[in-house]
């Protein structure tokens, strides 16, 4: 039976490696970044589901014919 060999990273591997890691400034400006759009975007959320629901209530008022 053969088997397959299949080598991995050991850490002299990763040492070689160079990885970029941006200063803790940008890091932070990065985050508050990203925390703006996602109160933008819950605020979007909110906003849609009110919507949906004043234009749910006024189909049924449309169907009762309260519209008119």
């Amino acid at each position: 039976m053969e088997t397959l060999r299949t080598e991995g990273l050991n850490f002299t591997d990763l040492k070689s490696y160079k990885l970029f890691c941006p200063p803790l400034d940008l890091q932070n400006q990065f985050a508050e970044r990203v925390k703006q759009v996602e109160e933008q975007k819950a605020i979007a959320q909110k906003s849609l589901e009110k919507s949906e629901s004043l234009f749910n209530s006024l189909m049924q008022k449309a169907f009762k014919g309260g519209l008119g």
